[in-house]
C-alpha cells in the first residue's frame, strides 16, 4: 500500500523542474539520461506520480543536489564539500 500526499508530490515536481531549468535541459533529456519515458518524468514533475526512491537518488545525482532537497526536507539544494567527500569513499575530517 502506498500513501500519497499530493501536495507533496506538486513540492517535489516543482524542486524537479527548477533544478532541470537551471541545467537548460528538456524534459525528454532527463528521461533518456534516467532511463524513463518523457510522459513518466513529466507525471514526476506535475505531481501526477510519486516519484520512486531509486529515481530520487538518480535525479539528485544528476542535478548535483542531495535527496533531501528534492523530497522537501531542507531548503538548500548546495551539496557541502563534506557531501562529495563522503559521496565519493573519502573520509572527512
Amino acid at each position: 500500500m502506498v500513501i500519497r500526499n499530493r501536495c507533496l508530490d506538486r513540492q517535489i515536481g516543482a524542486r524537479l523542474k527548477q533544478l532541470r531549468n537551471q541545467l537548460g535541459l528538456r524534459q525528454w533529456q532527463v528521461a533518456e539520461i534516467v532511463g524513463i519515458t518523457r510522459s513518466a518524468y513529466t507525471s514526476y514533475e506535475l505531481g501526477r506520480c510519486a516519484l520512486p526512491l531509486e529515481r530520487v537518488v538518480q535525479l539528485a545525482q544528476l542535478y548535483h543536489t542531495t535527496t533531501d532537497y528534492i523530497l522537501g526536507v531542507c531548503e538548500s539544494a548546495a551539496i557541502s564539500h563534506r557531501q562529495v567527500f563522503l559521496q565519493n569513499g573519502f573520509s572527512y575530517k
